[in-house]
């Protein structure tokens, strides 16, 4: 093509352009004056309507008053509205919105179209100019559908996505050291105890969590020694397995104990050492005892120390039944006590009605109540029916009782023997013979006679039995009688003394005490441990004496 051709084809273009341009400012400025029309019509038959309506029905007082007010009115004047250039509510600009302007870039055939559909639209008579026609060959137009302004006022819909795939999160896997660490965590440590055993002569081994509570632990050895329906509770100590067989056992008595106990356990289990805790029972003769109390006839066993032990009284009960009473001496005491009666029945002197020993100074003692029972039921070495139990008891029959020497009368000089040549002549006062001698007058040493032996001792004896009830010991002869069975109670020889200096002499006259009474000052402030034990034991002692007395006195 030749530069005039195209040229010319360029500026024919150009003006087929600005008709277009012309043509749609046309057709944008009949569709704002339709539109005006259109709102002044509405607003014109609006007043008509309102006109009519206030016509029709007047308005009341209150609202003319304020419309008089407002804007001067007069009943009977007809209603005017004032000229006003706000005009009413017009439609809304969504009804009237004006089309988009042609993209520049948008082809002839486009262009084309458009320009037609707002033609065709429009009521104006302005006649439009066809385009004028290209000379040449017509170019391949591409089929175009019609759109309408209401399709291209609406907004284009963005394309919807397509829903994205749900991520399924995948399963880890616990790694090895997790797993290790938690089952860790779950598993508890136990430590195992040896604890005697009640129903045995063996102990019984016992896994106890490391996380049991001082008091449930004392429960599970008090059931395995056989001590819950007791009251005399026994004290509790333990040794490790690791430990010194020389070291001393650690008492277990409280909620620190147990503690301590735990952590030094726990440790030891930590450092892979193989751990058992020995518990212990004490006193010694505890465990004698619990044994000796499930069996019907309980042997006597031999302590390695201390030779045969006796049973303890583990109920501490006052009120026992009746036919428990007639056992408060055991048959190995009442065995004894009875030896000793057809022992010390034989003195010529006191005669068979009174128990008679004589000391170390020749004394005649008559044996009472409380010593033969101390005697009987004291089980130690050494203690045999010629040799009586080492306490102030029995002091009169020991050298030393408590590193205290006892009073023994000095030994009696033997008389001297005469001689042939110097015969011996009792011994004359001197007004006997009037002179004092004369000098050569043989003169021997005077020897000391021994008195004879009833005049050294006031006859000691228990008071005889009164026919009319119970002869009861003295609250001291008791006392000490305690403090040989119990040797912790040592300090009641004080509650002795102070009784006796208030006059209270038999261990009746004290049986309506309760230990509130003994804890007072007035009794000496006796220890609230000693006082239970002695007021229970007098109790139990008065309870006896006077069953044996209702026996004795019907048979």
């Amino acid at each position: 093509m030749s530069p005039v051709t195209s040229g010319r084809t360029s500026f024919h273009q150009s003006a087929r352009w600005m008709a277009n341009d012309k043509s749609l400012a046309a057709a944008r400025q009949t569709r704002r004056d339709r539109r005006d029309a259109v709102a002044a019509q509405t607003r014109a038959q609006a007043v008509s309507k309102l006109q009519e309506s206030l016509a029709s029905s007047p308005l009341p007082s209150s609202v003319t008053g304020r419309l008089t007010s407002v804007y001067e009115f007069d009943e009977e004047a007809p209603l005017q509205f004032p000229t006003s250039d706000t005009p009413m509510e017009l439609p809304s600009e969504d009804d009237y919105s004006d089309p988009a302007a042609p993209d520049t870039r948008s082809t002839a055939s486009k262009r084309k179209s458009d320009a037609l559909s707002d033609s065709e639209s429009s009521d104006s008579t302005t006649p439009v100019k066809p385009p004028r026609k290209k000379p040449g060959p017509k170019p391949k137009a591409k089929p175009t559908a019609r759109v309408s302004d209401s399709q291209e006022r609406a907004p284009k819909a963005a394309p919807k996505k397509a829903a994205a795939k749900k991520a399924v999160p995948r399963k880890k896997k616990k790694k090895a050291e997790e797993s290790d660490s938690e089952s860790v965590e779950v598993v508890e440590t136990s430590i195992v105890f040896m604890i005697p055993e009640g129903s045995s002569e063996g102990n019984r081994r016992a896994s106890v969590a490391a996380s049991t509570s001082f008091e449930d632990a004392v429960e599970i050895i008090h059931e395995t020694i056989g001590c819950v329906s007791v009251s005399r509770k026994p004290s509790l100590a333990y040794r490790f397995s690791t430990s010194n067989a020389k070291e001393a056992e650690i008492q277990l008595s409280n909620d620190k104990d147990w503690a301590g106990l735990i952590t030094d356990a726990t440790a030891k289990i930590r450092a892979k050492k193989d751990l058992r805790v020995t518990i212990f029972v004490l006193p010694e003769n505890y465990m004698f005892s619990i044994r000796a109390k499930n069996k019907k006839k309980p042997a006597a066993t031999k302590s390695k120390k201390k030779g045969p032990m006796t049973a303890l009284d583990l109920d501490n009960d006052e009120s026992e039944p009746d036919e428990e009473d007639d056992r408060g001496i055991v048959d190995e005491e009442r065995k004894a006590m009875a030896d000793l009666d057809s022992e010390y029945r034989k003195c010529a002197r006191c005669g068979p009605t009174l128990l008679c020993k004589v000391d170390r100074g020749g004394k005649h003692v008559h044996l009472t109540f409380p010593q033969r029972r101390a005697w009987a039921a004291f089980g130690t070495h050494n203690v045999t029916k010629s040799t009586p139990p080492k306490s102030e008891l029995f002091s009169m029959f020991h050298k030393k009782v408590n590193g205290n020497a006892s009073p023994v009368p000095p030994p009696i000089a033997a008389p001297f023997p005469p001689h042939p040549a110097f015969p011996w002549y009792p011994p004359m006062p001197p007004a006997g013979y009037g002179m004092p001698g004369f000098p050569g007058y043989p003169q021997t040493p005077v020897a000391p006679v021994a008195p004879p032996a009833h005049a050294l001792l006031p006859m000691l004896s228990s008071d005889a039995a009164d026919d009319f009830g119970p002869s009861y010991p003295s609250i001291t002869d008791f006392i000490e009688m305690l403090i040989v069975k119990t040797p912790q109670r040592h300090s009641l020889r004080d509650v002795a003394e102070t009784l006796d200096s208030l006059h209270f002499f038999d261990i009746n006259e004290i049986v309506h005490l309760t230990a509130n009474d003994l804890g007072d000052t007035k009794f000496g402030s006796v220890i609230l441990g000693d006082a239970q034990f002695l007021v229970k034991e007098v109790a139990k002692e008065v309870k006896r004496l006077d069953k044996v007395a209702k026996r004795a006195r019907y048979q």
